[in-house]
């Protein structure tokens, strides 16, 4: 007798499709291609159910290039964005806890608070420094300026890391350059890349922002979620590193 699972065998498909008839064999055989392919997608589906919800549940990973980080965060604290002024806090502290488990020593992080003039919450400092920041600081100008900004990165001490600087600001900037200055005037405070975090998709983007910084469109997340907030940060690293996210 034989003992192989060739086709006639009881398990085998051709033996009980065969009685049945030609359009309810394809009936048959569509539902278990459908049922296949559903089987295949639910992991994705599982995936994306249980997707990371805050910056402590990734953690950077793959290759990196040689030349360390400066990451300059600069909080736009003028009174449009006073709603988000909470949660960005509390997700800067976040993101200080988690860098110096996927950061290299020699990055470093630096945080500060703008309006009208600048205020260092922290000034650049290893990204394994247990400094922390210290909210937003008092007595700053009004209005909402960039060049404060640019030109307080370009007081600081050289290095010979890569500068990058994002903004977590709405873009309204009254001293926005005209669009054929603005790289000299990164590339004079010696700043390699520069973001724009854009707190809410119902914030409308400055047309002359467009226009004067077509590479940093704007990211925009929820910035009223500290959480959204910190995984913000850490997709704005994984892309300054090459890197990518992978999630713990």
């Amino acid at each position: 007798m034989a003992t192989g699972l060739g086709f006639g065998h009881p398990l085998t498909p051709g033996t009980w499709l065969r009685p049945l008839g030609p359009s309810l064999r394809r009936l048959v055989i569509a539902i278990l291609a459908l049922a296949i392919l559903l089987w295949a997608t639910i992991p994705a589906a599982i995936s994306r159910l249980t997707d990371p919800s805050a910056i402590d549940q990734v953690a950077l990973t793959g290759p990196r290039g040689p030349q360390c980080l400066r990451l300059i965060l600069a909080g736009d604290v003028s009174g449009s964005m006073t709603q988000y002024a909470a949660a960005e806090q509390a997700a800067v502290n976040q993101f200080l806890t988690w860098a110096p488990t996927n950061l290299r020593p020699d990055d470093e992080i630096g945080v500060l608070s703008f309006a009208g003039s600048i205020a260092w919450n922290r000034r650049p400092a290893p990204a394994n420094a247990s400094t922390m920041t210290t909210g937003t600081p008092a007595n700053m100008s009004d209005g909402t300026a960039l060049s404060p900004v640019i030109n307080g990165i370009g007081s600081l001490p050289a290095s010979g890391c890569r500068t990058a600087l994002a903004l977590l600001s709405d873009g309204q900037m009254q001293d926005l350059p005209a669009p054929q200055d603005a790289r000299a005037m990164q590339v004079a405070a010696g700043i390699d890349d520069l973001s724009l975090l854009v707190p809410s998709a119902g914030i409308d983007r400055p047309t002359d922002w467009n226009t004067t910084f077509p590479a940093a469109m704007g990211t925009v997340f929820d910035g009223t979620d500290p959480n959204a907030t910190g995984l913000t940060f850490a997709h704005l690293v994984a892309r300054l590193t090459e890197q990518t996210l992978r999630k713990l």
